[in-house]
């Protein structure tokens, strides 16, 4: 044999079948397991998919209730605010009837003041 040559030996069609049936079963076992592996990794992102529009899920009905807290303050809010309004106004009327009240009597006052000058005068005049 001459260094350098490879030795080959003639395949016979059953060889030929054998090699063909072993790598057909090889791609299929490889395909099994690729199909496998894409379908658990498709699980796990559904899985995932699944987690995530939970938890958001539970965060929009925590932000919803929040916000119905908030609009019920707000409600509260209202109703406090229209009571200091009317108390507001309350006050405002007592205060111009006391202005006015202290206005009368600052007036009777001086009218009796008067009275009482008018009186002296006349007194005076009788004399």
């Amino acid at each position: 044999m001459e260094p350098g040559i490879l030795r080959t030996t003639a395949m016979t069609q059953e060889d030929l079948d054998q090699i063909g049936a072993m790598v057909s079963q090889a791609l299929t076992e490889n395909n099994r397991v690729l199909v496998e592996a894409i379908h658990a990794w498709g699980q796990r992102i559904v899985q995932r998919i699944d987690q995530v529009r939970d938890e958001f899920n539970a965060r929009m009905d925590h932000i919803e209730s929040r916000l119905e807290d908030l609009d019920r303050g707000f409600d509260r809010l209202e109703t406090h605010f229209s009571i200091l309004e009317v108390q507001l106004a309350a006050i405002g009327r007592t205060a111009a009837r006391m202005e006015l009240r202290a206005a009368q009597v600052a007036q009777q006052r001086a009218i009796d003041d008067l009275e009482r000058r008018v009186a002296k005068i006349e007194r005076q005049l009788q004399q």
